[in-house]
């Protein structure tokens, strides 16, 4: 459950701070799709303790989300399509693609299960099923891209070492 906590907290977070502009977005479903778009250029990245800003990010994208009906096991739907670009003050650039859905169901058992398909920002490329009534990964075809552990967000040690190493 802290693992989705974590998820949960980051792209919260990440959409409430980036969620300032209009881009080109998705249909809304006739209404029953919230749509958060996101658009934020030349955020200060600091990859040492220097106080010097080393990369600029651009986040762009939207994020989509169905909910459904009271008596329905599926809980949520969200498809995120997140583009990240990474810039140094040489004009070089590194691009992160976060794509695919994030499921969220009660499986037969009425246990709480999360679905992470695609390129996920939870440093994963694949398929994951998190049981977040257990807290175990059920199921993970694919490998974190940075290495390490899912949920260890390494685009940001990736781009640093990349651009400003």
């Amino acid at each position: 459950m802290r693992r989705l906590l974590v998820l949960v907290s980051a792209v919260a977070l990440l959409v409430t701070l980036l969620a300032l502009g209009a881009i080109a977005a998705p249909s809304d479903g006739n209404g029953n799709k919230s749509i958060v778009t996101i658009e934020e250029s030349g955020i200060p990245i600091f990859c040492d303790a220097d106080d010097v800003e080393d990369l600029w990010l651009d986040v762009e994208g939207f994020v989509q989300e169905k909910g459904f009906a009271e008596n329905s096991p599926n809980e949520f739907l969200a498809v995120f399509h997140i583009t990240e670009t990474w810039k140094n003050t040489d004009g070089d650039s590194w691009v992160w693609r976060d794509r695919g859905p994030d499921r969220g169901y009660v499986d037969q058992n009425g246990d709480f299960i999360v679905t992470i398909t695609g390129r996920s920002g939870a440093n994963n490329i694949g398929h994951v099923v998190i049981n977040e009534s257990t807290g175990e990964v059920e199921q993970r075809a694919g490998l974190p891209p940075f290495g390490g552990e899912l949920f260890e967000f390494g685009s940001y040690d990736y781009a640093c070492d990349l651009l400003a190493g």
